[in-house]
């Protein structure tokens, strides 16, 4: 199964996995067949590998970035099932920075050595990426030394011979996104049962299995079946979030595997915000607060919000959410809005982020509009929160972020089944996070009164 549908996807999963849906209107098992066939046709012997990779290699030129490479089709398929001519989109080289500079921030969140500056063979790898253009030279001995470099410092091991890395696999068009998907369900037909659904039309990224991130290009397609749907394509930079947003995850869901879910997205967000100077992606906040009815409805009111209703977007994301939270900030809590109505509505207050993560009981029966009001406090608390940690360290000293970052990998490469994050900071910092609500033992709650002042 897809190991962590984000986003976009991540709206219906629950649902698509407990009960059947309609169909998506494409012919996924179809494209999928397709698609593994033209890739044969290149390449006679990846027709044998039971590994989607292999298997879907020879359609894309692969561009190696570090611990990650990025793939862009040759052809793709249009909605008539045709294969079409592409070439590199005119934003690759965007790509490319983007994904080096979200693994240096990584290569120094990682790193061993005290400080927060990243070694100079990441800051030199950041060069070569800025300079990247389309159609450059194969990369001489220094930079692949470069990429190695970065690669085991991001995934924690040397990298294998003819091993893959962190795949972004960009779909130009909505038939050959849905084609990637019918690709997996052709080698794992039982997929199938919850894969080819409503989402599958709609959705603007998924993560596939072994390592496989699909970023589309186009938003929902228009059209009455699949033959006569026509691509939305969707704005550079929205895509470029989306790439860099769900690339933190991939990084974040291998070396803090089982991580809480605010420190995922706290990391996700930030990074983006940091890379991007925007995030505006749907993978968090109002998302979670779907009532379950019909999706594509769902989704629609989901990109409203994100860009007009909710106050901690757009201008809200300033310095990391604070000043949009300490606006927020009442003496008995934080106010939230109905956002359906735009009227205040109640207050909550925190701790949100001990171990279990809980919500106040008061959310749950809440009007719609306050439910979706408090999913966006809470993506913007858990990354402010994420900058907070990381906000006490310098040159020479690491942050309470790196040190727990760091450590946390260092367990989970150990082979340590289970980290528990509380306990590490616990551990490592004799602060909790929200256990007390004394700052000086707790960090959420020396959060809460730095947001206070």
């Amino acid at each position: 199964m897809f190991r962590a549908l984000t986003c976009g996807a991540a709206l219906v999963f629950a649902a698509s996995r407990g009960e059947a849906q309609a169909k998506s209107g494409w012919p996924v098992e179809a494209f999928g067949v397709k698609l593994l066939e033209r890739a044969g046709s290149l390449d006679a012997a990846s027709a044998q590998a039971t590994d989607l990779r292999a298997r879907l290699a020879p359609l894309h030129e692969r561009v190696r970035v570090g611990a990650f490479e990025l793939w862009m089709p040759r052809e793709a398929l249009d909605a008539g099932g045709r294969w079409v001519a592409h070439k590199a989109p005119r934003e690759a080289s965007k790509y490319v920075d983007a994904l080096a500079k979200l693994q240096v921030r990584w290569v120094a969140r990682l790193s061993a050595e005290d400080g927060q500056v990243a070694p100079p063979q990441a800051q030199e790898f950041a060069r070569w990426a800025a300079a990247w253009k389309p159609g450059k030279r194969v990369a001489n001995e220094r930079e692949a030394a470069l990429h190695d470099f970065v690669f085991e410092r991001i995934h924690g091991a040397p990298r294998s011979e003819g091993g893959f890395g962190h795949i972004v696999c960009i779909a130009p068009t909505r038939a050959q996104l849905c084609a990637l998907a019918g690709a997996h369900v052709a080698l794992k037909p039982s997929a199938l049962s919850w894969i080819d659904a409503p989402w599958l039309s709609l959705c603007r990224e998924f993560f596939l299995p072994e390592g496989v991130l699909v970023i589309g290009l186009a938003s929902c397609a228009s059209g009455a079946d699949s033959s006569a749907f026509l691509d939305e394509p969707l704005p550079p930079l929205t895509v470029l979030e989306n790439l860099t947003h769900n690339a933190s995850h991939a990084i974040t869901n291998a070396r803090h595997t089982g991580a809480p879910r605010w420190w995922r997205e706290g990391l996700a967000v930030d990074d983006t915000l940091s890379v991007a100077g925007t995030d505006e992606t749907l993978c968090s906040g109002a998302s979670d607060a779907s009532l379950g009815g019909e999706i594509s409805a769902a989704i629609q009111w989901m990109s409203v919000l994100s860009r007009y209703k909710s106050p901690f977007r757009g201008p809200g994301a300033a310095k990391g959410f604070v000043d949009a939270l300490r606006q927020a900030r009442r003496e008995r809590g934080f106010e939230l809005i109905d956002l359906d109505t735009n009227r205040p509505a109640l207050t909550v207050q925190g701790p949100w982020l001990g171990n279990p993560e809980r919500a106040p009981d008061h959310i749950d029966s809440a009007p719609p509009g306050v439910r979706k009001c408090y999913a966006e406090l809470r993506r913007a608390y858990d990354t402010a929160f994420v900058r907070f940690l990381d906000s006490d360290g310098a040159l020479q000293r690491a942050s309470t972020l790196q040190t727990l970052s760091r450590e946390y990998a260092r367990r989970i490469a150990a082979g340590q089944r289970q980290v528990s994050l509380h306990r590490l900071c616990l551990e490592l910092t004799s602060r909790s996070i929200g256990a007390s609500s004394d700052p000086a033992h707790d960090l959420e709650a020396a959060f809460d009164a730095f947001l206070s002042r």
